[in-house]
């Protein structure tokens, strides 16, 4: 399956949609939000879809399952959830200011759960 984000929708907010390899049929699974939706990332094992959205009114970081059941909130702010290659933790990119992490600490990542992930790539 393929995921990604489409913003032609009649209320103009950005739904998560996902496909079907060797199919022209996209399945839209924010059908039941209202909310913004996007950056999804699909995990390694195809278990989980992390991705962006404004539901609750905040935004942050949210969590389903790959038909979009069970969608879950796992932090309030962050873009760009990216999983680890085992899918057992994840990564995003923050807006907020953190005066610890500065360009030459590039290795410094923050965990989706909110911990943060030191070294490696």
């Amino acid at each position: 399956m393929l995921v990604g984000e489409d913003d032609d929708t009649a209320d103009g907010q950005r739904c998560l949609v996902v496909q079907r390899v060797g199919s022209d049929t996209l399945t839209d699974l924010s059908a039941d939000s209202p909310a913004s939706d996007s950056d999804p990332a699909f995990s390694p094992d195809g278990s989980l879809i992390a991705f962006r959205s404004t539901r609750g009114g905040v935004g942050g970081i949210f969590v389903m399952g790959p038909l979009g059941e069970s969608v879950r909130s796992l932090r309030v702010d962050g873009y760009g959830p990216v999983f680890t290659p085992d899918s057992t933790a994840g990564r995003l990119s923050s807006r907020r200011s953190l005066p610890a992490i500065r360009p030459r600490d590039a290795q410094v990542r923050p965990n989706l759960d909110g911990s943060y992930l030191t070294g490696g790539s």
